[in-house]
């Protein structure tokens, strides 16, 4: 996927999904038992994460199903905004695969046949990653 994410398993998103929610519930009953005030958002029940940027799945993309919105999230409870919607996502990333040059960070290559965003990081790959012209 476009950023170096894959797609992550149905397994992964139920797992991925109940620990965020699990932090979210804990948070909530911190601001609870503090008396309210100031809540953190970590994650909310409207958001169901599909890619993840690593097979640890601690940062990834999240879909919103209440607005339509791509959120990036981290284990670091870093949440922002990039894509309007799954649309514009997989636009863009069709925009990159037919006109490269579009890229403004990772660049689309080949891995024996295989799509990769880089060039990668991984020595070997990197080694037998071939762009995808133009």
């Amino acid at each position: 996927m476009l950023g170096q994410g894959a797609l992550i398993d149905f397994d992964a998103v139920l797992s991925v999904y109940r620990q965020k929610m699990l932090l979210q519930r804990r948070e909530d009953e911190l601001n609870r038992q503090r008396g309210g005030g100031d809540e953190f958002t970590m994650w909310r029940a409207a958001w169901i994460p599909f890619c993840s940027f690593g097979v640890d799945c601690l940062s990834g993309l999240c879909l919103d199903v209440e607005s339509g919105r791509l959120w990036y999230w981290s284990e670091y409870a870093e949440r922002t905004v990039r894509f309007e919607s799954l649309t514009a996502y997989l636009e863009e990333m069709a925009d990159v695969l037919e006109v490269p040059s579009l890229a403004t960070d990772d660049k689309p290559g080949l891995v024996n046949g295989v799509l990769v965003w880089g060039p990668p990081r991984n020595a070997v790959e990197r080694a037998s990653w071939e762009p995808i012209a133009e």
